[in-house]
């Protein structure tokens, strides 16, 4: 049997991190959804729920531009996204520093606010603005962390 030539491209390589972000989300007749946009390690398994609060977002945001209505998409659009992909991002550095782990089965049983915050997020309401844990989560899971410490 003879093999097919093939060309090197490019050596073989690895990338490195958990996650990946764009300068921009908008542009001139364009917004980026979902992984397009931003990527977070699929430890919560995050893509799915940004993926479909950004198209919600962005197509809220076309309904109304296309009636004539002012949109800004800088806050209407990019910020409004990033509270919740933020939010999954403090767990998923949370959870590689090890402290989410720590926090997870460590936490006292009267404790179940906290616990139900946490759940509620990881569950995919990172735009929750009554749940604490969506704004501040990096400083909460630290001093949680820290106080079980």
């Amino acid at each position: 049997m003879i093999m097919p030539a093939f060309e090197l491209i490019r050596p073989v390589g690895s990338l490195e991190g958990y996650a990946c972000g764009v300068t921009r989300l908008y542009g001139k007749k364009y917004a980026l959804l979902g992984n397009a946009g931003e990527f977070l390690d699929p430890v919560f398994s995050s893509g799915v729920t940004i993926a479909l609060k950004s198209a919600d977002l962005a197509a809220n945001l076309l309904c109304r531009q296309f009636k004539g209505e002012t949109v800004d998409w800088e806050t209407e659009y990019a910020l409004s996204l990033m509270v919740g992909v933020n939010a999954f991002r403090a767990f998923v550095e949370a959870w590689y520093e090890g402290s989410l782990q720590k926090i997870i089965f460590n936490l006292p049983e009267e404790t179940n606010t906290i616990k139900q915050m946490i759940i509620s997020l990881l569950a995919g309401y990172a735009w929750d603005d009554s749940n604490r844990f969506v704004k501040e989560g990096k400083r909460l899971l630290s001093a949680i962390a820290k106080g079980i410490d």
